[in-house]
């Protein structure tokens, strides 16, 4: 029986090496790369309509809300949700890595 190969681990330093292709979202689970392909058009009607109902519902000094984000956990975990809600002390502008809270991740 054939052992399979090691899965090479990432780090976050990697993640952001990779070139950025058009219609590619890379994520990190405990290192684990996934590359995934861009959404299609039910997908993005869906992720608009809760992006408007949400960003209508949350007052904007209490959160923000961000299409997409991400979530960055340690230096081998990085996850980008379709919306993301993170607490409105982050301001504007503040790298995703430098946010450490966030209220709410979706995937549609």
């Amino acid at each position: 029986m054939a052992m399979p190969g090691a899965v090479p681990l990432y780090t976050v330093d990697m993640l952001d090496e990779l070139p950025d292709e058009a219609g590619v979202r890379y994520e990190l689970i405990e290192g684990v790369l996934l590359v995934t392909p861009a959404t299609g058009s039910l997908h993005s009607t869906v992720t608009m309509r809760l992006l408007t109902l949400l960003g209508a519902a949350i007052p904007e000094e209490y959160a923000r809300v961000a299409p997409p984000g991400e979530i960055r956990v340690g230096k081998r975990t990085s996850l980008v949700p379709d919306i993301l809600v993170y607490p409105s002390r982050f301001r504007p502008g503040t790298g995703w890595q430098d946010i450490t809270e966030w209220l709410l991740a979706v995937e549609s």
